[in-house]
């Protein structure tokens, strides 16, 4: 949540370095966490490039789907088929 709200700021956004951006997440979510946390920067970035590429993977996966654009198919059906295709036909959800 903290990499969503920083990036919005439409004052700050776009003309701030990398440090400074970061700098700001780091913050953010320091000042909204509700557990308990020692976080850094650096492992904030860290994360934040694990889920970029797992989000992009995913992205990948779908529009491939959706390519296919096979009717009479939901959804679930398409993204199942997609992700699960070494279990049969497909895995239904």
């Amino acid at each position: 949540l903290a990499y969503l709200n920083v990036s919005k700021d439409a004052v700050k956004g776009a003309n701030q370095s990398k440090k400074t951006y970061w700098k700001r997440i780091h913050a953010y979510f320091h000042e909204h966490k509700d557990f308990v946390s020692t976080r850094s920067v650096g492992s904030m970035t860290q994360r934040w490039s694990t889920v970029k590429r797992e989000v992009s993977w995913f992205c990948g996966i779908k529009n491939q789907q959706d390519r296919l654009n096979e009717s009479g198919k939901t959804e679930d059906d398409q993204v199942s088929c997609c992700f699960f295709p070494l279990l049969g036909d497909c895995f239904l959800l």
